[in-house]
């Protein structure tokens, strides 16, 4: 799961991997996504430190328990294959074999404060003024 915070991380330091917590968030995901194959910050836990059969939020969220998977899903639950979550068909979600993910992973960040919104600007050409 490393990989996909890097791949989050490369744009901002601080996002992870979506994490998708009610229908209300579902739905708005989809909206965005336009019924894009996206893969999401689910994943099933395979290290050796942590062997798990409960898929985990890249984020590390526990209090999310929001789940909407296709009829049969997830089916990786014994050999190990298929260890991330994608949106598919109608917001539905599938699990799918990291080797085959797709190219899309939707992330996020929390907003930030007004102050790290001014540091992090160097001129106003790449920020808006703040009154």
């Amino acid at each position: 799961m490393a990989t996909f915070i890097q791949n989050c991380q490369a744009f901002y330091s601080k996002s992870y991997p979506v994490s998708i917590c009610s229908e209300g968030e579902n739905d708005f995901f989809i909206t965005i996504m336009e019924n894009t194959i996206t893969t999401i910050g689910l994943y099933l836990p395979t290290a050796a430190a942590k062997p798990s059969r409960i898929y985990e939020w890249a984020d590390g969220r526990t209090d999310c328990q929001y789940r909407n998977w296709l009829s049969a899903e997830p089916d990786s639950f014994y050999d190990d294959t298929e260890t991330v979550a994608q949106i598919v068909t109608y917001g539905k979600w599938r699990d799918v074999n990291l080797t085959l993910v797709s190219t899309t992973l939707f992330c996020k960040s929390n907003a930030l404060t007004l102050q790290e919104y001014a540091d992090s600007c160097q001129t106003l050409d790449n920020c808006a003024q703040i009154n």
